[in-house]
């Protein structure tokens, strides 16, 4: 995709994006308040871990993920952590979903939860990611999202502009083998080749997202370089194919109650 070629192909990994951090039934529980006036003022019974901190950027994402009720909760202008946890949004939706909130209202602005499409060590460890993966890009379409997104903050009106939720995947027909690429560089491409990347958020550049490597301390030593972003520009963006979009539907949001949320 040629649009692409103007921008510089990045993981974000120590500042915007996501910590994610895991809960069971003994992780401590309390109501988080949120301050938005946007159909919730709380989210109740969340269990937040004691080392539990958003992304020190200023989205200040914070996802937790409850084994014990299979519930992800997900956050944006998050404060605090583990000794009380406030934000400016939340919402939670059951695991066993698409990942999507279907009256828009998740942390990210396509209404994907901040916990999907994500970057893990052990997919890195084991060389294989088994799901699309979702990234952000400066000009994202206005006039509404297409699906899988319910939502967009997409205000660009430019010929090169993407609409929240548009799929692209590496071209099929492109031998990876043949591009030096490096074991994660491999695993990423494989996934953008397999299952492809869909659009999830407005962002200041062209990136991809790694768990916050806060929340698994340690676990990314020996897998990716440590830095802030990951530099994946190995990978040619320019053999990016946007799949058959659907047509944009309607930008208005609203809150929709889940066994998770309670709402």
């Amino acid at each position: 995709m040629s649009a692409m070629q103007g921008e510089k192909f990045l993981m974000s990994f120590k500042q915007w994006t996501v910590p994610v951090y895991y809960a069971d039934a003994s992780t401590p529980r309390q109501t988080v308040r949120l301050t938005e006036n946007w159909g919730a003022s709380e989210l109740r019974n969340v269990p937040v871990p004691p080392n539990a901190k958003p992304d020190p950027s200023a989205d200040a994402h914070l996802s937790i993920v409850d084994r014990s009720t299979g519930c992800v909760y997900d956050f944006w202008g998050a404060k605090g952590g583990g000794g009380g946890l406030s934000a400016s949004w939340g919402n939670a939706i059951p695991t066993n979903s698409n990942g999507v909130y279907p009256g828009g209202l998740g942390s990210r602005g396509s209404g994907f939860s901040a916990a999907a499409g994500i970057v893990t060590a052990d997919e890195l460890r084991r060389g294989v990611i088994n799901h699309a993966l979702v990234f952000a890009y400066p000009q994202t379409k206005s006039g509404g999202p297409v699906a899988p997104a319910t939502k967009s903050d997409g205000q660009s009106g430019g010929g090169n502009a993407l609409p929240e939720g548009a799929r692209l995947r590496l071209d099929p027909s492109l031998n990876l083998k043949t591009l030096g690429l490096n074991k994660y560089e491999l695993t990423i491409a494989t996934a953008m080749q397999k299952y492809g990347m869909i659009l999830g958020d407005t962002s200041g550049g062209f990136t991809i997202y790694a768990q916050h490597p806060q929340s698994v301390p340690g676990a990314f030593t020996g897998l990716l370089p440590d830095d802030t972003w990951v530099d994946l520009t190995k990978i040619p963006t320019d053999r990016l194919q946007v799949m058959k979009l659907p047509a944009q539907s309607s930008n208005k949001s609203f809150v929709v109650g889940n066994r998770c949320n309670g709402w």
